[in-house]
């Protein structure tokens, strides 16, 4: 029998452990996932939200939100997920008029050719009226950021 060759593997999951106050017009980066469940190579930092993978590969990212907004009229919520700054995903959900501590869950997933050292995190904004809607992002399993690495090379990717 030959050698086999151990795949890379690296894969986190984090949920929020903490309510995030929404301010009307904030835009909220990054959302804080402090309570990490796993991290097989210890490239989620909980202090600040950002997944940092140490080999290029292609990823399996997924962000959820939990929102409860204090108004209750239309709005619409974003999510997006961004490498180095850049939103490179992102889920627009629009909402009817709802009762304060109805919750908003806005999930947004991708896959990505990511290199060494890129910097992963989600953000998170809401409108109404041309005008920010304040709330809370509650803490729940419903407030999550995940990534995971396909079996890919670590070279040849762009």
């Amino acid at each position: 029998m030959g050698i086999r060759r151990q795949k890379i593997k690296s894969a986190f999951r984090a949920l929020s452990n903490e309510f995030q106050s929404v301010q009307p017009g904030e835009f909220i980066a990054p959302v804080q996932y402090g309570a990490e469940q796993f991290d097989l190579r210890g490239e989620y930092n909980t202090d600040t939200s950002i997944f940092t993978p140490a080999n290029n590969g292609v990823y399996s990212v997924i962000a959820s939100i939990n929102f409860e907004p204090n108004l209750d009229q239309q709005h619409a919520a974003v999510i997006a997920i961004r490498v180095n700054g850049e939103a490179v995903a992102s889920n627009i959900k629009e909402y009817s008029a709802i009762v304060p501590g109805f919750s908003n869950i806005l999930t947004v997933s991708v896959i990505l050719s990511l290199q060494a050292g890129d910097e992963v995190d989600v953000s998170f904004s809401t409108l109404s009226n041309n005008e920010g809607v304040g709330g809370v992002i509650t803490p729940s399993i419903a407030t999550s950021f995940q990534a995971a690495r396909f079996p890919s090379p670590a070279t040849g990717l762009m």
